[in-house]
């Protein structure tokens, strides 16, 4: 009888660690498609007053006014949204893709990841995923000061 058990508990046991790797296994491949807001300022996005902490998912219209920055965090991307500046971004599995309309922004991303910036149809920046990269990408028109 003292087989039967242990027999139950080695198999119980071999259960256990297969289901535990799968179960990680399909955790590792969704991806996270989500973006982390922080604000210093004001800033709209998809015509709401924009929280610091809230959450971006899929494609975001955002404006931030004068005096002010908007970072949105995602996987292995930053993007900071400088003052006064009108741009889409769209939240991807692995990383950001922007249309920048009126000012600059600042991207920096991890080996890995590519990032792209739209500046006008069919002029874009694209981060090299062989290595980190930080740049910034501004409009004609855009004031440094």
């Amino acid at each position: 009888m003292r087989l039967f058990w242990k027999t139950v508990a080695v198999v119980t046991a071999f259960f256990l660690v297969i289901a535990n790797s799968r179960i990680q296994a399909v955790a590792d491949e969704v991806p996270r498609s989500w973006a982390m807001v922080t604000l210093t300022g004001s800033a709209t996005i998809n015509n709401a007053t924009a929280i610091s902490g809230q959450t971006l998912f899929a494609e975001n219209a955002i404006v931030t006014s004068k005096s002010s920055s908007l970072t949105l965090d995602v996987r292995a991307t930053r993007l900071e949204v400088k003052e006064q500046t009108e741009l889409k971004v769209e939240v991807l599995a692995d990383g950001l893709r922007a249309e920048l309309n009126t000012g600059y922004l600042r991207f920096a991303t991890l080996q890995g990841t590519t990032t792209t910036v739209e500046v006008l149809p069919g002029l874009s920046v694209v981060s090299d995923p062989t290595m980190p990269s930080r740049f910034t990408v501004a409009t004609k028109d855009t004031d440094f000061e």
